[in-house]
């Protein structure tokens, strides 16, 4: 799975509850860009790297499902040139 993110909050990458859980039930590892840079999370590190979790619930302005926010500290992959 992979998602592209605008900003970090207090530098983590906050990712919807939904996105987050629909990963670890696929056991598929998480991809997070971030101007530039990407982050990789592996279905086990998205349930033990939480660093914050939100205490509103979202409503989808497009109509979608509610969601919480997630924030993963924010540890960009290192990348081979």
């Amino acid at each position: 799975m992979e998602k592209q993110i605008k900003k970090l909050y207090r530098n983590l990458a906050e990712i919807r509850d939904y996105d987050v859980q629909a990963a670890i039930d696929k056991n598929e590892h998480f991809k997070i860009k971030y101007e530039g840079d990407v982050m990789t999370l592996s279905p086990e590190d998205l349930k033990n790297k939480v660093a914050s979790t939100s205490k509103t619930t979202f409503k989808s302005k497009v109509g979608g499902k509610d969601y919480r926010l997630i924030g993963y500290e924010w540890n960009p992959d290192d990348m081979d040139y």
